[in-house]
């Protein structure tokens, strides 16, 4: 996503047409104490201009994908 001719984030996945961005973090980088400020400016962002941000630690992921990917069909389906 870009702000005028910023790159401000990429999102691991996307619905461009329903402005969902849906992240995975891993726990390794994204709970670094110097990464979480950075991660919430650019999902504030995000949000700021109407997208829907899903973000699912990996090891959730891996422990529920099912419940994840049922999230991730709610919000679509509430986006139409």
């Amino acid at each position: 996503m870009r702000d005028r001719d910023r790159l401000v984030t990429v999102p691991d996945y996307a619905y461009p047409d329903r402005k969902i961005a849906i992240f995975s973090d891993a726990s390794m980088y994204h709970g670094n104490p110097e990464t979480l400020e950075p991660d919430a400016k650019k999902r504030n962002f995000l949000q700021v201009h109407g997208w829907a941000v899903l973000t699912f630690w990996g090891r959730t992921i891996l422990r529920a994908p099912h419940a994840c990917a049922q999230q991730i069909a709610a919000v679509y389906r509430q986006r139409q």
